[in-house]
């Protein structure tokens, strides 16, 4: 293209939209139909034929004639604004210029504005929501050229999801969601959210965006809506467990205690009040747990007794609550580890001083040594029995095997163990 024509082109151009919207407008009001059937052939011929070559500057005026007197032609569908918009898409990304590229990039969206009332008007087929949805895709697909209508991709999606969503694709309402997640616009998101999972909740890729995006926003902002959700169905585990979380979280626990009990809540309850150093109330949750579902009693919920009884030193019943983690999984180490830590701080808490009674670290070290804490276990030699005390024991002969107990602030220790000494 000559300097002189990208010129001619640049003015043409630069006021397009104006043109496009003049010629397809009267189209709007036409009530005399189309003309002949010859002319409109001529017309559309000389449009196809340089369209089909990619040749889109020479269509352009047979094809804004087509759109101008008859646009439905020659099948009364969207063809002739779907070739328009491909027309001045193409030119857009041809052009050299700025101002001239979105000069097209504007015209092609006037195809967009039109297209629907116009072919609406005339009764010709067109469907709303693909034009709807692909005039945001279109904003989106050309960004860089087009920042200042960015707003325009989230009316364009949110508009096409009221036109139809079931329709919709998930990747849609995402960006709905996250544009107003951004601007923090939660009473927007909720009231999607609601909706969305009232039509299409049974879809596992909106379950995800409802999980995702309910994570986005502020507990107190969401917590009516999950309310509202937990009065409908009281069984479902995940909003269950969110509604606990949150009231756990905002220092609600007269609401938490007066929700259904499940598990789940069971055991925000006995966690509540183990931080709460509630342990008779811990307990008793963890009983009721028990009662009504004992395969969802864990490992980690005995564990987590235990520990609370042990820093309230009362140690013979986190010994308990130790023996039930390892009953339900024997090589738990986080368990076996307590037990060991629990005997040594015990014993710690006495002072072992009879001859008989210092076989307890003989315990503890084999304690240790069962569970890999090898150095740990080493340590305790220099308290075991010397060669006197064991003299001394009558019972005792050095290298056999021998049962202890020892029982110290109402914790009893006891197995069997090899008689040895300290040096």
């Amino acid at each position: 293209m000559t300097h002189a024509s990208l010129l001619r082109s640049t003015v043409l151009f630069a006021f397009m939209p104006l043109i496009v919207a003049t010629m397809v407008r009267p189209a709007l009001a036409q009530d005399d139909g189309c003309p002949p059937e010859d002319e409109l052939k001529l017309h559309y011929t000389l449009y196809f034929e340089p369209f089909k070559s990619q040749n889109y500057e020479d269509a352009l005026p047979e094809l804004h004639w087509m759109l101008q007197n008859c646009p439905g032609f020659p099948v009364n569908d969207d063809r002739n604004f779907e070739r328009a918009v491909e027309s001045y898409e193409a030119l857009a990304e041809q052009a050299d210029e700025a101002d001239v590229k979105r000069a097209y990039l504007d015209s092609a969206l006037v195809m967009f504005d039109f297209a629907i009332p116009t072919l609406q008007r005339v009764g010709a087929e067109v469907d709303e929501f693909q034009w709807t949805r692909d005039k945001g895709r279109f904003i989106q697909n050309h960004l860089d050229d087009l920042s200042d209508l960015e707003d325009e991709i989230v009316k364009s999606y949110k508009k096409t999801y009221d036109l139809d969503p079931h329709r919709i694709q998930p990747y849609y309402i995402e960006y709905i969601l996250n544009d107003w997640a951004s601007d923090s616009r939660f009473d927007e998101m909720l009231d999607l959210l609601e909706d969305l999972m009232d039509k299409r909740g049974e879809e596992p890729d909106i379950q995800e965006l409802e999980k995702k995006y309910l994570d986005r926003i502020p507990d107190e902002e969401k917590l009516s809506f999950l309310e509202a959700k937990y009065a409908a169905d009281p069984t479902d585990p995940d909003v269950t467990n969110q509604l606990a979380t949150i009231y756990t979280k905002l220092g609600l626990h007269d609401k938490l205690r007066e929700m259904e009990p499940t598990p789940g809540i069971l055991r925000v309850l006995m966690n509540q009040a183990i931080l709460d150093e509630d342990l008779a109330g811990a307990a008793a949750y963890l009983d009721q747990l028990q009662e009504m579902d004992s395969s969802a009693v864990s490992t980690d919920d005995y564990y987590n007794l235990g520990i609370a009884y042990q820093s309230a030193s009362t140690f013979s019943t986190a010994k308990r609550y130790y023996d039930r983690a390892l009953a339900l999984d024997a090589e738990y180490d986080q368990a076996r580890l307590a037990v060991a830590n629990l005997y040594a701080t015990a014993v710690s808490k006495c002072t072992v001083t009879d001859r008989k009674d210092k076989a307890v670290f003989w315990l503890l070290s084999d304690t240790f040594q069962r569970i890999g804490e090898a150095e740990t276990a080493a340590s305790y030699r220099r308290y075991f029995p010397s060669k006197e005390d064991v003299h001394f024991v009558p019972e005792w002969t050095a290298g056999a095997t021998t049962t202890v107990t020892y029982t110290c602030l109402g914790l009893t220790i006891s197995g069997s163990t090899t008689i040895r000494t300290s040096n």
